[in-house]
């Protein structure tokens, strides 16, 4: 954190942005333990990213019981949270415009890149984000094709996949690790 901000002062740093990356590319079965190849993930977020000033984490999201994959099961989604500096609003918009047209998102309707601008006075939080260690698991449900309230269905191109968060238990976080 401090060596970002004293890069960022001596640098004149005008845009930081808190970047998400999440791929169905590297995802895997918790039974398939070492199905997932780091390198290539790095790779992946290096041709994204090429051109851009970045620092990041992999980390893994844990999904007990994922309902859009046959036969249903836990998985790891593993993604990247990633700090890009020196690159302006409207080139981060056409990046996520690009990448979300060309990438599959882990989880139907999801999205492959998202992002966020940051203040790179105030990286701590950031930094922190990037660097914790997994504290939530997802589940998946298959949501009502009717809204609420409504009896019309959902719009076209919804999945109806949605998902709830909340805290990794203790058997769940040694799968995930």
């Amino acid at each position: 954190e401090r060596d970002l901000k004293t890069h960022f002062s001596e640098n004149e740093t005008q845009s930081v942005f808190f970047v998400t990356l999440i791929s169905e590319l590297h995802a895997v079965k918790v039974r398939e333990q070492n199905g997932y190849d780091v390198v290539a993930h790095r790779k992946w977020i290096a041709s994204l990213l090429r051109g851009c000033d970045y620092v990041g984490m992999i980390e893994p999201a844990y999904y007990p019981d994922v309902v859009f994959v046959t036969p249903r099961e836990a998985c790891i989604s593993w993604h990247a949270h990633v700090t890009v500096w020196n690159n302006g609003t409207p080139a981060m918009k056409r990046l996520k415009d690009t990448v979300n047209q060309i990438e599959v998102a882990f989880r139907p309707d999801g999205s492959a890149f998202h992002y966020r601008k940051a203040q790179h006075a105030e990286i701590e939080a950031e930094v922190a984000y990037m660097f914790k260690s997994p504290r939530s698991e997802y589940r998946t449900y298959n949501a009502s094709p009717v809204a609420e309230g409504s009896q019309a269905p959902a719009r076209s191109g919804e999945s109806g996949i949605k998902q709830k968060k909340r805290g990794i238990r203790t058997g769940k976080l040694l799968a995930a690790l």
